[in-house]
């Protein structure tokens, strides 16, 4: 079982690492990959995937984290960016990372930059 803090809901979350949370981690990390792999989409493909990748990541912030409606609503009101970053931090720490890996992580992406 992982705690995982979630800052823009000011409150930790026990979550259960079970075979039925790695799946869905692994469908929705498919779903953000299909979404970004844009090279050879036409407009409609290239919206219908982003649109697939923004229901997925809410709905599997939903599922994981058990939020209550009004919770999930908070979550549906970020803008897509910091909901992006939220479900690629969750699915981090579902995959066994700390925080202190995935800080690490990002200061080493932005270092490449």
């Amino acid at each position: 079982m992982e705690q995982i803090y979630i800052k823009q809901l000011k409150k930790k979350f026990n979550v259960v690492t079970s075979n039925k949370v790695i799946k869905l981690t692994y469908r929705t990390q498919l779903a953000m990959a299909h979404a970004g792999d844009t090279d050879e989409k036409t407009s409609t493909e290239r919206i219908e995937a982003s649109l697939k990748m923004t229901e997925m990541g809410t709905d599997y912030l939903r599922d994981v984290l058990k939020l209550s409606d009004s919770q999930y609503e908070k979550i549906d009101d970020l803008d897509i960016d910091e909901t992006v970053e939220l479900v690629n931090y969750v699915i981090m720490r579902v995959t066994g990372l700390t925080d202190e890996e995935i800080e690490k992580y990002y200061k080493g992406a932005d270092e490449k930059k």
